[in-house]
């Protein structure tokens, strides 16, 4: 992966994913950034909320539930971190993975969020459209 690296410095702030920018007062031309396709990172998400549900319910997202999963810059995740904190249950493999998921009454509309290895989060819904 480190040969599909490329200069982070050549790429706009708003391209980087949400708290991943520049770190530990490192110049950014110092930086490198992989870049991946936002469907790698949907697939990845929607996999670990379907793993979930299987392994801690015995259940399948089946329509008409469907799973949305985005990114949420921290500064923008309060409401969200908030309902996390008070309502989630955490599943962890750490280091590298901790999910937290609240889910409601239904038992199946619900709120993911996704931390890969302390640093990267990714946030997931699963809902009725």
């Amino acid at each position: 992966m480190l040969d599909q690296a490329v200069e982070a410095a050549t790429y706009p702030e708003e391209a980087i994913y949400p708290g991943m920018g520049v770190r530990s007062g490192i110049p950014k031309e110092d930086h490198l950034a992989v870049v991946m396709p936002v469907e790698t990172f949907d697939r990845l998400t929607e996999k670990i909320v379907r793993g979930i549900f299987y392994l801690a319910d015995k259940r399948f997202i089946e329509l008409p539930f469907v799973v949305h999963s985005f990114p949420l810059h921290p500064a923008a995740s309060g409401p969200i971190r908030e309902l996390i904190e008070t309502f989630a249950k955490t599943y962890a493999r750490e280091p590298g993975i901790i999910v937290r998921r609240a889910v409601t009454d239904d038992g199946i509309s619900s709120l993911f969020e996704i931390e890969f290895w302390g640093q990267l989060k990714r946030y997931a819904t699963v809902l009725r459209p």
